[in-house]
């Protein structure tokens, strides 16, 4: 009797796990979609892979797709199944494909898992207003003594090194000195090298303001969360100009 039970369930377990392929409408939801704090995987063959963290809490799905339209997705196995709320099918913006799972926007990756937009150095142009930014909310943090706000837009791996208090405690010197960064952004930076994505897919961009007061020379990191690049690190100095040389 325990073993033909045990049999039954086995076989409920088989029967439960299988999966059947997308249909030719479906397919477009196929791939591999992330945020900063969630990835969904959705394979042609009709499973589903879910892992997110929000609230200090975390969550994961993993099992066969039971129903897949553009108002939701089910899976799961038997009576154990999770429901995801969708925003409607796919939609491409700004070049990116866009799938809204419970109200959070997933941008799908390439091949190689990561999104077009982070394997890409920005111009420029897009450089200019993301540094410039960056170093005001900075300066912001450092003259008010609070990086609370600096860090609610830090990248979640900024978030999870140093606390907001930490970080004030590492530009406490500049605090103490009055030092307003503010006051050296005169003008445009000049990159000081060629900005470049390192082995760890982080945007490194170091460059200095020379029309300020002194000269404020960084070094910045950023991750690539959806949809924007999110400070990893930074690292700022101030020196005076440098005297000219003696004439004659």
């Amino acid at each position: 009797m325990m073993r033909s039970l045990a049999m039954f369930l086995a076989g409920l377990l088989v029967l439960g796990g299988c999966a059947e392929p997308l249909t030719e409408a479906q397919r477009p939801y196929a791939g591999l979609w992330k945020s900063e704090k969630t990835t969904l995987l959705i394979t042609p063959t009709g499973r589903l892979e879910y892992e997110t963290a929000r609230d200090n809490a975390s969550m994961s799905v993993s099992g066969p797709i039971q129903h897949l339209s553009a108002e939701r997705i089910e899976a799961g196995i038997l009576f154990i199944t999770a429901e995801f709320v969708l925003d409607g099918p796919p939609v491409q913006r700004d070049g990116a494909w866009v799938l809204v799972v419970d109200g959070e926007p997933l941008y799908r990756a390439d091949q190689t898992g990561r999104l077009a937009a982070a394997s890409q150095v920005p111009s420029l142009n897009e450089l200019r207003p993301l540094v410039a930014d960056n170093l005001d909310a900075l300066g912001q943090a450092i003259v008010s003594r609070d990086f609370s706000a600096f860090m609610a837009r830090s990248s979640m791996a900024l978030q999870s090194q140093y606390s907001a208090e930490e970080m004030m405690q590492s530009f406490a010197s500049f605090a103490d000195q009055n030092i307003d960064l503010r006051q050296y952004m005169v003008g445009d930076f000049v990159l000081t090298a060629e900005p470049f994505i390192d082995e760890n897919g982080a945007l490194r961009v170091q460059g200095v303001y020379d029309e300020g007061p002194g000269v404020l020379t960084f070094q910045l990191g950023y991750l690539y969360a959806p949809p924007a690049w999110k400070p990893v690190g930074v690292n700022v100095n101030v020196e005076p100009h440098a005297a000219p040389a003696p004439s004659g």
